[in-house]
């Protein structure tokens, strides 16, 4: 098991008019956020340049999905839809509500079109891209706060999914049967700001999990 580390810092505040809820990378140097704010940005990180903005949204966006296999950058909101956009386009591509409740987080599941949604009403959901409906859902996932938790990932080979909880540990289950394989603490002297996104690399075969701060 890895660790959480701090990659760079990083603030945008002068783009986004409210507070941050949730970030992705499109490559090493490219990242998208969201914010309360109904705006989409997209950022250089060697410049700290924003490079596009969409503020076309209708409700506030609490998380954000690049898929790299389609080139297509996929929101969850406060009023539960799920809106999928091309990279650089406002045009809507598809528009689809399987919760009931706010949309907390998206988890990509490696290699693929298909990810992963939790909700404020304690579903989550693997969603399809290219069918653009829900599949299945996790019945285990039911047993955690969504709206507590900071995020969640799966690992490189998709057999395992992490769930970093608002005390910082990190949980590793098994994403076909929810079974707890590894609990580990990441330690509170690593994060002193508001951590908003959570995510899995694998680096020289081992596993890492680190969190991007944009406070």
């Amino acid at each position: 098991m890895g660790f959480l580390k701090r990659l760079f810092n990083f603030n945008p505040v002068s783009s986004h008019k409210d507070v941050i809820r949730d970030i992705d990378f499109i490559s090493n140097d490219k990242f998208l956020s969201v914010s309360k704010d109904k705006s989409l940005i997209v950022w250089e990180v060697s410049s700290g340049k924003q490079l596009w903005k969409d503020d076309s949204y209708k409700d506030d966006l609490t998380s954000v999905l690049y898929i790299p296999e389609t080139n297509e950058v996929v929101t969850g909101s406060k009023n539960r839809f799920i809106i999928t956009k091309k990279l650089f386009n406002k045009t809507v591509i598809r528009e689809l509500k399987i919760h009931s409740d706010t949309i907390q987080d998206f988890c990509l599941l490696p290699g693929s079109s298909e990810f992963v949604s939790a909700s404020s009403d304690t579903s989550a959901s693997v969603y399809s891209i290219k069918s653009n409906s829900s599949s299945k859902r996790l019945p285990y996932m039911k047993d955690f706060a969504f709206d507590k938790f900071k995020g969640m990932c799966f690992s490189a080979d998709s057999k395992s999914i992490f769930i970093l909880n608002e005390d910082l540990s990190i949980l590793q289950l098994d994403p076909q049967t929810g079974k707890q394989k590894l609990v580990v603490s990441a330690g509170q002297n690593i994060i002193d700001k508001q951590l908003i996104h959570f995510s899995y690399i694998e680096e020289k075969r081992q596993e890492l999990q680190y969190e991007v701060n944009t406070s």
